[in-house]
């Protein structure tokens, strides 16, 4: 596998947007499609909604409209990532009777590892090859809730004339254990790189930020990173668990991504965590 320095090279985001365009186009040919799903999980009739045939260009729209229902798309499915409260701590009673197989892509970006490069390149071309790049917004929470689950799975797989790319610094998570089957790509990084990346980066963000929540972590961090790992500071430590919100100034890791939001996936160097990435993957 190559190694990726600083930031992915050109040539590694052009790779990366010709598989993404890839499976789009085997979307779009109902027979090529139905011979992969029986392949990886069985007959096409197993699903209670099969995909449809995908539309090639956006023919008979605007470029005004198209991107009016991409951002309508985006204030929808940013509200599952807002939900509050205690409602959404119930657990969710669900019966899976069929899963769906839904169009829709899902890229749970990992933070740091030249994803903004990708998203900046696909925002360019939705319109061209007709799909709506959606997400990618507030609040900076890295998994949901069941009942928030239910909601994206049921918006990913709903959604019968809009092609959409789902993305969002989230853990991985198995839609199909809501009813809805997506595809999902990611992009990795060299651990050592991502860390001195992210270890420079919030140090940037909090001397930029006036939002006190972010202003408030300061004293959490480190004076150098020589120091921050020599002796053993949390923000270096791989131990411990990661939280469902995003916090500066503390380790990361780049498993749960694949792995899931499970304990045992959030917990830093659990064995069973990486063996489950490298199944999902």
């Amino acid at each position: 596998m190559a190694r990726l320095t600083t930031m992915p090279s050109r040539s590694v985001t052009l790779v990366l947007i010709m598989l993404i365009l890839s499976v789009y186009i085997l979307q779009q040919n109902s027979d090529i499609l139905d011979k992969l799903l029986v392949h990886r999980i069985g007959k096409v009739n197993n699903f209670s909604n099969p995909p449809n045939l995908r539309h090639i260009l956006n023919k008979d729209i605007s470029r005004k409209s198209f991107l009016k229902r991409t951002q309508d798309l985006r204030r929808r499915i940013d509200g599952v990532a807002a939900m509050h409260g205690r409602a959404i701590r119930k657990p969710l009673n669900r019966n899976i009777q069929q899963i769906s197989q839904s169009r829709s892509i899902v890229y749970n970006r990992i933070d740091k590892a030249g994803s903004t490069t990708l998203i900046k390149t696909l925002d360019k071309m939705a319109f061209k090859n007709s799909f709506h790049l959606i997400g990618q917004g507030t609040p900076n929470v890295r998994y949901f809730f069941p009942v928030q689950k239910a909601k994206l799975a049921s918006m990913l797989c709903d959604s019968s004339e809009d092609n959409l790319i789902y993305t969002r610094h989230m853990y991985y998570t198995d839609m199909a254990e809501m009813g809805c089957n997506v595809s999902y790509f990611n992009m990795m990084r060299d651990p050592v790189d991502r860390f001195v990346s992210r270890y420079n980066y919030y140090r940037e963000v909090w001397e930029a930020t006036k939002d006190p929540h972010i202003k408030a972590q300061g004293p959490d961090r480190s004076n150098n990173i020589n120091d921050c790992v020599l002796k053993n500071h949390p923000e270096c430590l791989y131990s411990g668990e990661l939280t469902r919100w995003l916090r500066f100034f503390r380790m990361d890791s780049q498993i749960p991504y694949f792995c899931g939001d499970s304990l045992e996936c959030r917990t830093f160097g659990n064995p069973e965590a990486l063996e489950q990435a490298k199944k999902e993957c």
